[in-house]
């Protein structure tokens, strides 16, 4: 499935002015809606077990990052639906951002804040070996779908 040409063209400008794009009404609310019954289970036993031993275990207190390729994989239900996981618009994005055969899908990876969490001063996506002039031009190393 191709995107509009002019659309293309426009999420490119606003990625590149930005640094992302934000991709309003991309997903059907039903399948979002059947993605977090899906999810919340799974966050909420990985938050009480990090409650447990006072989040020794997470990204610091509040915050979680939970790979839930595995629980999509066994369940088979909505957070393994191909247009989350191998949406051909992100990849044709991607491919034009990066290059041809310059990628791979990566992990699938859910950020969750409680409250009370700490603010994080970092992301997990920029490592300082990739831009190591912090005041140059950054380029796309890694491209995050949320």
């Amino acid at each position: 499935m191709a995107i509009d040409p002019h659309q293309k063209k426009l999420w490119l400008r606003e990625f590149y002015l930005n640094g992302f794009v934000i991709l309003r009404n991309f997903l059907p609310v039903e399948l979002v809606e059947r993605m977090h019954a899906e999810l919340m289970p799974l966050l909420e036993a990985e938050h009480n077990k990090a409650v447990e031993d006072d989040y020794s275990k997470g990204r610091m207190k509040g915050r979680l990052s939970l790979h839930i390729a595995p629980f999509a994989d066994m369940m088979q239900g909505a957070l393994s639906d191909e247009r989350y996981r191998k949406n051909p618009v992100i990849e044709e994005l991607v491919t034009a951002i990066v290059g041809e055969g310059q990628w791979k899908r990566g992990w699938t990876v859910v950020e969750a804040c409680w409250k009370g969490a700490d603010f994080m001063t970092w992301h997990p996506d920029q490592k300082i070996e990739d831009t190591p002039d912090l005041d140059g031009p950054h380029e796309p190393v890694r491209i995050t779908y949320n």
